[in-house]
């Protein structure tokens, strides 16, 4: 496989929930429009974004790459075969009121359309439209081949090392893992309230949202491997725009990112630009994600919002919180950066520079109930981050890396404590997961009580938010009668 066959089956992945959206989600004039541009977008998208052997990926890495994906879809908690998470009510029963009810989605006869992005579960609920049944089966399987393609990008960017790849999944959960261990001493450890400034790497996003995980995954490696190989910066906003149907705070952060680093580029050109190209690559892109933009702000309730010392605990243990919490992750990914800035690959300094601004400013603001803004906008950032940090010790033997590690004092404090620490939290998921499953349950059923949960315990979200979040959990999902979306899109 080469690269220009990953971007495709990576964009052709992102983008046919994006046509079942204009399809059930839009007017027919508007449907035919938006999956023309669609349509002409892939067609003429740039597969190459930069030189790659025609052979990059071989038999052998595409089964290692499998059986790294089929694990994580595993540990995902997926189809209810190992341990699921709370959040888990969530995603079976939007798989279940998509396959039972006709798109789009609403919760009252003739209300307006639910709020929310579908864009992960549409087509294993369309295929189980077609077999007349629930197939959570497909569901695993829709699952698996997201994070394949995935796990394939990061793979390529770090140079095909497996060990470098899973571990830059881990990125971002060293400040929860000592504050965890410090708890567990009896030590007082600064905390906000249920939610607080929690940065949570990956792997631990994987087990509570994985509809949000794969497009980050595929926007992430796709974003470095271009900026590795000098690829126009412009072609990132096709896959962005696909992502929002998919995850809107990964995309909207990915899509700030993006943008500043095109602005800076035609800034640098005086606007100087190929007109044509900036049509294609940028305007057209943005304009077909503007129906999933008018659904998003068509919400019947505003989310709480708000910036973060106007929640939860005094404004002196909130600037405590953040200090220890996204102040330490910001230290250490800044002295890694520079203990191994000679080293690393030829990649562009401003790019990692913007993150840490970002990663600085970002959890300042909260949005929702259990700021999802935050847990799930981070992690573009955590992830682009850990692939700059990572790309070094991946560019060269593992036993080079190893020796001018013990060299280097700068180096040894901030990458042998990511490395050592940053892992803690995804050996204790995967853990869990080998311990409870349907296969252990059944093995050892006096001693591991793991029961799947239902995907039809409840008719729909608003029911299950209603019943697990109270009111204001629910009607932040409910969509507004006399808003834009109803009445020019729908």
């Amino acid at each position: 496989m080469n690269i220009r066959l990953l971007r495709g089956l990576s964009t052709a992945y992102l983008l046919i929930p994006n046509l079942l959206f204009f399809c059930f989600w839009t007017k027919p004039a508007i449907a035919i429009v938006g999956i023309g541009i669609l349509a002409y977008l892939f067609v003429n998208q740039s597969g190459d974004a930069g030189i790659s052997p025609p052979k990059l990926l071989r038999g052998k890495d595409l089964s290692y790459l499998g059986a790294i994906a089929l694990s994580l879809t595993l540990v995902s908690g997926t189809a209810g075969i190992c341990h699921q998470v709370f959040d888990h009510w969530g995603h079976n029963v939007k798989l279940y009121e998509l396959y039972k009810n006709d798109w789009p989605m609403t919760i009252h006869d003739n209300g307006p359309a639910v709020s929310y992005y579908y864009g992960h579960y549409l087509v294993p609920a369309l295929f189980s439209k077609l077999i007349g049944s629930l197939s959570t089966g497909f569901m695993f399987f829709w699952t698996f081949v997201g994070l394949l393609l995935g796990i394939a990008w990061l793979y390529v960017v770090l140079e095909k090392k497996m060990a470098y790849v899973l571990l830059c999944l881990c990125i971002g959960d060293v400040p929860a893992i000592l504050k965890s261990a410090l708890t567990g001493i009896g030590l007082p450890v600064p905390s906000h309230d249920s939610v607080g400034l929690t940065i949570w790497s990956l792997t631990a996003n994987l087990v509570y949202a994985p509809n949000q995980v794969i497009p980050t995954l595929l926007i992430g490696g796709m974003l470095v491997y271009g900026l590795k190989n000098r690829a126009d910066i412009e072609e990132m906003t096709f896959p962005i725009a696909l992502s929002l149907w998919w995850a809107v705070f990964p995309a909207l952060i990915s899509g700030l990112l993006v943008g500043i680093l095109i602005l800076r580029k035609w800034l640098a050109q005086k606007f100087q630009l190929n007109w044509p190209a900036v049509v294609r690559q940028v305007l057209l892109p943005v304009f077909a994600c503007l129906p999933v933009l008018l659904l998003y702000g068509s919400h019947n309730e505003v989310p709480d919002s708000g910036f973060v010392w106007q929640f939860g605990n005094s404004p002196a243990d909130t600037l405590a919180e953040y200090l220890t919490t996204i102040g330490f992750n910001f230290l250490l990914f800044l002295l890694t950066f520079w203990a191994f800035r000679k080293y690393r690959p030829d990649l562009p300094d401003f790019p990692f520079y913007l993150l840490l601004g970002l990663l600085l400013v970002f959890p300042l603001y909260r949005l929702g109930m259990y700021n999802d803004m935050l847990l799930r906008g981070m992690m573009p950032i955590t992830l682009v981050l850990g692939l700059y940090l990572l790309m070094p010790l991946a560019s060269e033997p593992t036993y080079r890396a190893a020796a001018r590690l013990g060299k280097r004092s700068v180096l040894s404090f901030a990458m042998l404590f990511m490395l050592l620490f940053s892992a803690g939290k995804a050996v204790k998921i995967v853990g869990r997961a080998l311990k409870e499953n349907v296969v252990t349950a059944r093995i050892f059923p006096d001693r591991v009580a793991f029961k799947p949960l239902p995907p039809d315990r409840y008719p729909n979200s608003y029911e299950m938010l209603l019943d697990k979040y109270g009111f204001q959990g629910a009607s932040e999902y409910l969509g507004k009668r006399d808003s834009f979306y109803e009445n020019y899109v729908r």
